[in-house]
């Protein structure tokens, strides 16, 4: 079955699997970032740089690009920023090796965490049928990273997948807040205010927020809609088992 991410038709069961599902890919499929087993493997290519590693190696799925390709696909980074990172990353290696050692790092996380729970595999295996239900429009990174191979072993698997399906989410969410009128800047203001603005590097001042909050709401509830026909793929049984996995993973991220 092939899906193109359309809202409609969606159905409220499945709303409330992806309500259910979304915030714990987002959460354990971008654990991995900055943890030590990356940064292992980033030093072993000769990168110590951990933003260079994180910007180089995340978009190095999309190829040999110019870097401010790379900063349209991150979309609410300062684009200076990820220019700046990403171009010291590429200087290393090039884009596709630097990502697969990204991967890398990644794989050998997700084996160390996940590697000995239970409902890993059944996890990697509905997250795949997920994945490959999209016939990808304007998804770059999660088409990039749907194509990177998967190790092979259950723990390394699954956190693959969780992060092939957090970039499915993302760049659809860059799509339904675009499709709000909201910038970049105004989007983060309106869901984390100010202070996640700073942490990102955003100069000041910042625009009043009036009306921010609202509109971002609606474009997490349009990113819910948007994702669901993929996840509508798996039947109950499965997304019980896919919720459960989940759940599992989380309590492995707070030990």
């Amino acid at each position: 079955m092939t899906t193109t991410a359309s809202p409609a038709g969606t159905d409220a069961a499945t709303l409330e699997f992806v309500r259910a599902a979304c915030p714990l890919v987002h959460r354990i499929g971008g654990a991995w970032f900055f943890s030590e087993d990356v940064a292992r493997e980033g030093a072993k290519a000769g990168i110590t740089d951990k933003f260079a590693l994180y910007a180089a190696g995340r978009g190095g799925v999309l190829g040999d690009c110019p870097p401010e390709v790379v900063a349209s696909a991150f979309a609410f980074f300062p684009p200076h920023l990820v220019i700046s990172k990403y171009t010291d990353g590429t200087a290393v290696l090039p884009p596709r090796e630097f990502a697969r050692v990204y991967a890398a790092g990644l794989a050998a996380w997700g084996e160390r965490l996940f590697g000995d729970l239970p409902g890993m595999a059944e996890l990697a295996r509905a997250g795949r049928k997920i994945a490959d239900a999209v016939r990808p429009m304007g998804l770059p990174l999660f088409t990039g990273w749907r194509a990177m191979p998967a190790p092979g072993r259950p723990g390394a698997d699954a956190a693959l997948v969780l992060q092939v399906l957090r970039e499915l989410r993302g760049d659809l969410h860059i799509h339904a807040v675009v499709g709000h009128e909201l910038s970049p800047l105004q989007a983060i203001l309106g869901k984390d205010g100010p202070e996640r603005a700073r942490e990102l590097r955003y100069p000041e001042p910042y625009p009043p927020l009036s009306g921010f909050a609202s509109r971002r709401r609606a474009a997490e509830e349009l990113t819910d809609r948007l994702v669901a026909p993929a996840y509508s793929v798996l039947d109950a049984a499965e997304r019980d088992t896919f919720l459960t996995a989940l759940r599992t993973a989380e309590r492995a991220l707070e030990q």
